[in-house]
C-alpha cells in the first residue's frame, strides 16, 4: 500500500490485549464473539503479571517494526500503537465487551486496590512496550484508551490522566523527541482539554462525536 498509494505513514498492527498476555493472562480470539480473556479476580493473580515475560513474549511485534522500517522510504513515518492502561483493564476484568464492562466500572468502588494496584502495572507495562516499540524504529507512538467513556468523570485523574502521564515520562526520559499521541476516546470536549492539559502529549486524536472547529481553538498551538 505505501509504494502504491504513496502514503505518509504506516501503523503495524497487533491486538492490544497482547500486552496483558505478554504478562500472562490468558487470550483467544473467538469465531463469532472476538477477544476472550479469562477474567482476573484476586490479588495473587495481579501479583503473578510479569513484566519481563511480556518483553520477551512480544518480541514478534518489535521483529515487525524493524523489518517494516528497514523496508520503507526514509520520508515514510512509521507509527506505533499500545491500549492505554484502563481499556486493558476492562477486558482484563471483564474478559470481554459484551456486558459493557460492568464489573471493571463496578470494581473501580468495589475493589479499589485490586483496580489501583493493575492500572500501576500496566502503565509501566504500556511504557515498556512503547519505548521498545521506538527503539525498533517506530517514528511516533500512540496511546488508544478505547473505553475512555466508561470512566466516570470523578475518576478521570486516578484511571486516564495519571496513567497516561507516568507512560509519557517513561518514554520522554528516553526518547524525547519521540512524538506520543493520545486517545482519550469519547469522554467530550471538555474533558479532552483537561486531559491535554495535565498530559500534554504532542499529538491528540479525537471521535467522531468531536466537533472539530469548536475544539481546534481551545487547545494548545504547539499540539
Amino acid at each position: 500500500p505505501i509504494r502504491r498509494f504513496g502514503m505518509d505513514a504506516a501503523i503495524i498492527f497487533s491486538d492490544i490485549l497482547v500486552v496483558p498476555q505478554g504478562l500472562g493472562r490468558p487470550l483467544e480470539f473467538r469465531v463469532g464473539e472476538g477477544p476472550w480473556m479469562e477474567p482476573l479476580t484476586r490479588m495473587e493473580e495481579m501479583q503473578a503479571l510479569d513484566l519481563a515475560r511480556m518483553i520477551d513474549f512480544l518480541q514478534p511485534v518489535y521483529a515487525a517494526l524493524r523489518l517494516t522500517r528497514a523496508a520503507l522510504p526514509e520520508s515514510t513515518a512509521l507509527i506505533g500503537f499500545a491500549g492505554a492502561p484502563w481499556t486493558l483493564l476492562c477486558y482484563m476484568l471483564d474478559g470481554n465487551g459484551k456486558n459493557d464492562f460492568e464489573r471493571t466500572r463496578a470494581a473501580i468502588y468495589a475493589e479499589p486496590e485490586l483496580v489501583s494496584g493493575l492500572m500501576r502495572i500496566l502503565a509501566e507495562a504500556v511504557a515498556l512496550h512503547l519505548i521498545e516499540q521506538i527503539h525498533a524504529g517506530a517514528d511516533a507512538v500512540q496511546l488508544f484508551d478505547s473505553w475512555a467513556a466508561h470512566v466516570p468523570a470523578t475518576h478521570h485523574q486516578a484511571l486516564l490522566i495519571h496513567p497516561a502521564n507516568h507512560i509519557l515520562a517513561r518514554i520522554k526520559k528516553v526518547h524525547p523527541n519521540t512524538p506520543v499521541i493520545c486517545f482519550p476516546r469519547g469522554i467530550g470536549a471538555e474533558h479532552v482539554r483537561e486531559y491535554v492539559n495535565h498530559v500534554a502529549p504532542d499529538g491528540l486524536s479525537v471521535d467522531q462525536f468531536t466537533n472539530l472547529a469548536t475544539l481546534a481553538p481551545t487547545l494548545p498551538p504547539n499540539l
